[in-house]
């Protein structure tokens, strides 16, 4: 017998933005290392699996938080009235600003790696934190994506009785 978790609408979209934060760890997860190992020789490549599984886990548990959001929406699997408060929430003034700070921070931090910083450790560190930044952006986008209002359907849909039958002229000629 499986048990079966029913989430609410606003408990996937938190594990969704969670997921954001996890992938975006994975990308920061490596410059306190930077540091550490500067005057060292020691390998890096066990801090990359950590770095890589941590963006992997957060986009899976990211992307399958919002494909149960997007596809519970559209089958209407919670009230109208909790779909509607998660809706405002993240259309709100607060979102939509934090977005934009978001893609801000990315330009500044990106352009400041590739202008201004003579470092390449601190051009690593710049990067990394505009990675981990669009992530967290895109992580917004697409929480805002899923809870959007879907189209109607098109209920047209032709059927075989109202086609009439073929007739041609130039049955058999080539």
């Amino acid at each position: 017998m499986t048990r079966r978790l029913r989430l609410s609408a606003s408990q996937i979209a938190a594990m969704c933005v969670l997921g954001g934060i996890i992938s975006a760890c994975g990308f920061l997860v490596d410059l306190p290392m930077r540091a550490i190992r500067a005057g060292h020789s020691s390998p890096s490549w066990p801090w990359a699996v950590v770095a890589f599984s941590l963006m992997l886990l957060g986009l899976a548990l990211s992307l399958s938080a919002y494909l149960r959001l997007q596809n519970g929406i559209a089958a209407a699997r919670w009230p109208d009235l909790e779909i509607e408060r998660l809706r405002a929430l993240v259309n709100s003034r607060l979102s939509v600003a934090l977005s934009i700070v978001l893609a801000l921070s990315i330009v500044l931090l990106v352009g400041s790696a590739m202008l201004a910083i003579p470092s390449p450790h601190d051009q690593a560190a710049c990067r990394a934190a505009g990675w981990a930044l669009y992530v967290l952006g895109q992580t917004l986008l697409q929480l805002r994506i899923a809870v959007g209002r879907t189209p109607k359907a098109v209920t047209y849909q032709p059927a075989w009785s109202n086609i009439g039958p073929l007739r041609s002229e130039h049955w058999g000629q080539r």
